[in-house]
């Protein structure tokens, strides 16, 4: 991990009385909650995901922005908040870090009984981490909950209806199941767009699964080490949002831009992904707290699922592969 000065590892806070809470004087019984934002040069969309956390109806909670050291104006507007709010807390890297090495970052900064990450261009509705709470309280043993997803154009504004994309279907994922594997298999068969990842965690079991690894699917992977640890929660209310522009961190996740995004030289087998990611799938299961007949389950699904479901991209795979050795 990239080193940080003194300066850039302490939080800021503004003083006590700069926020008092929007929910009444009950808002200390409820559980503290962790929001991670990590960000990168991610001044254009900034303010809009840090307001829609501010604003959440569950006033107990943190924000916690991890900055991989940027060179645009979030700097300045990651200060701004912090030293505007008591909820805020704002650590920057000195040096750039990867976006797998800054996640993480941002998680190992919270001290909530849950987390949740938002990402530096996506948005929440106010109830968000309020409903995916309640949920958790009201069945103790899942570990993440996380709500139906919307897309959002580029000029999307907070409130507004204009540039919400009604017709983008999000995954549907039925992953309260007891069993680890039917969980493992749901997952692997019907998870797309990933935007799961963005839910409310409970935090031990997020924690549990650290490191991220330094690759393209990490958040699949992470996925997968979370339904092996517990039952999930899919709410069918639209709380999330996912921004759709040009520099989004998903778009063209390959070769030399992705190398760049991790802050790392990447293995030949990372270019065929799906094989790789076939592995790291293994490895999450053997690693995950299971019993020896949940994990033989486990790696069966692995085994016959992921290929099945990979089939199409090979040949894209394939040839990326070839190209990068040809380019040697």
């Amino acid at each position: 991990m990239s080193e940080e000065t003194a300066e850039t590892r302490t939080a800021l806070h503004a003083p006590a009385d700069s926020a008092a809470p929007r929910s009444g004087g009950n808002a200390s019984s409820r559980p503290f909650v962790s929001v991670a934002l990590p960000v990168y040069n991610g001044a254009n969309y900034l303010a809009s995901s840090v307001e829609a956390v501010l604003s959440q109806t569950h006033t107990n909670l943190e924000l916690v922005i991890a900055d991989a050291g940027s060179t645009d104006e979030t700097e300045e507007l990651c200060r701004r908040y912090a030293e505007a709010d008591q909820r805020v807390s704002y650590t920057r890297a000195s040096a750039y870090r990867g976006v797998t090495e800054n996640y993480q970052a941002a998680l190992e900064a919270t001290s909530g009984d849950y987390v949740c990450f938002v990402a530096a261009d996506d948005a929440i509705e106010p109830s968000f981490v309020e409903e995916c709470v309640d949920a958790h309280l009201a069945d103790g043993d899942l570990a993440l909950v996380f709500a139906t997803t919307a897309e959002i154009a580029q000029a999307w504004r907070p409130g507004s209806e204009d540039g919400i994309d009604n017709s983008y279907e999000d995954d549907r994922l039925e992953l309260t199941s007891r069993s680890p594997s039917e969980r493992l298999t749901e997952l692997i068969r019907h998870l797309h767009a990933c935007n799961a990842f963005n839910g409310v965690y409970r935090a031990s079991t997020i924690r549990d699964t650290l490191p991220f690894g330094a690759f393209q699917g990490w958040d699949r992977v992470t996925l997968a080490a979370i339904v092996t640890r517990g039952r999930c929660l899919q709410l069918p209310a639209r709380l999330q949002y996912r921004r759709v522009h040009d520099e989004q961190v998903s778009k063209g996740l390959y070769g030399e831009r992705a190398e760049r995004l991790f802050n790392r030289k990447l293995p030949e087998i990372a270019y065929l992904e799906s094989i790789h990611l076939l592995f790291k799938h293994f490895a999450t299961v053997v690693h995950a707290p299971l019993s020896i007949l949940d994990t033989m389950r486990c790696l069966g699904v692995v085994a016959v699922r992921w290929p099945l479901v990979r089939r199409f991209y090979w040949s894209d795979e394939w040839r990326l592969f070839r190209e990068r050795r040809a380019a040697r």
